[in-house]
């Protein structure tokens, strides 16, 4: 799966669009019909300290796991990832589980951008039941600002009501 710099805007918005139809029809496959597409919460979806983009890399460590079984009615895509500050994260890898790794990304690129934004062309997938291993890599230990763009799709009233279509 390429990683994809540059993108209009109205290309990323078709690539965003059938990204929320396939996570949506994960959780609709499970039987629940009214189904919500909403961004991702740090904390509520993928068990931060607090609903801030910030990963913790212990002392004297390079990487930090984050690790979540996703429930039976929930689904989530990922898209890019932004940096807007300089930490100096390096790779971000998505695994299932302990063992499969989904997808690599090399992100020190952001960086140098103007928009510090990587965005991956096909998205990275969990479906319900799912575990969801993100790992994030960096030069140094301490705390980085890392902001997964994604998409998350779960019943109406879960979290959100959402609108009325």
């Amino acid at each position: 799966m390429p990683v994809t710099i540059h993108l209009r805007k109205e290309d990323l918005q078709g690539i965003v669009a059938t990204l929320e139809s396939k996570v949506k029809a994960e959780v609709q496959a499970k039987g629940y019909k009214d189904v919500e597409v909403r961004d991702i919460l740090p904390k509520t979806d993928l068990g931060l300290p607090s609903e801030a983009w910030v990963v913790s890399i212990p002392s004297g460590a390079t990487s930090v796991t984050v690790s979540k079984t996703l429930p039976n009615d929930t689904a989530i895509v990922f898209y890019g990832v932004s940096l807007p500050t300089k930490d100096d994260v390096t790779v971000i890898r998505f695994r299932l589980g302990d063992a499969k790794i989904k997808e690599v990304y090399q992100v020190e690129i952001a960086r140098a951008l103007q928009d510090p934004i990587v965005y991956f062309e096909e998205g990275v997938m969990y479906k319900p039941n799912e575990v969801m291993n993100i790992d994030v890599f960096a030069k140094t230990s301490g705390d980085k600002q890392v902001i997964l763009l994604g998409r998350v799709a779960e019943p109406r009233g879960k979290t959100i009501v959402g609108t009325v279509e």
